[in-house]
């Protein structure tokens, strides 16, 4: 994925993120305080924060500091399939038997018992009316 800067983010299978910037690359993975070096599902929020669900949870890069949410953080599972941001800068993690929500760094989850139809959520989108479907 290439962002608004003009960097390009290589997601992998098991070293995790790298961040190309003119000539210099540089490398995020576990040690580096990722929440696991399986990553994929790159996406950038209007305030120019990239994400990336990994194994163990999702990571937010921004200047390149990583914040991470998992299940430590109330996230539903650590194994998230997809990640939107909404207009309002909410950001929505599609996670196995679990609806993700982080706003202002607070996770909050909706599953079956809250009134979620399925076990997976599988797909996100907001349409231009700001409705999430």
């Amino acid at each position: 994925m290439v962002d608004r800067d003009g960097n390009l983010w290589v997601d992998t299978d098991a070293k995790g993120v790298f961040r190309i910037h003119g000539n210099a690359v540089e490398h995020y993975g576990h040690t580096e305080g990722l929440s696991g070096d399986s990553v994929w599902a790159p996406f950038e929020d209007g305030e120019g924060n990239v994400w990336a669900g990994s194994t163990s949870g999702i990571d937010s890069f921004r200047d390149p500091r990583v914040t991470t949410f998992s299940a430590l953080q109330r996230l539903g599972k650590d194994l998230a399939a997809g990640i939107l941001a909404s207009r309002d800068g909410t950001i929505w993690v599609a996670n196995d038997g679990s609806l993700d929500r982080i706003k202002n760094g607070t996770v909050s989850s909706v599953r079956r018992r809250d009134g979620l139809p399925g076990d997976q959520v599988a797909a996100m989108l907001e349409d231009h009316a700001g409705n999430m479907g």
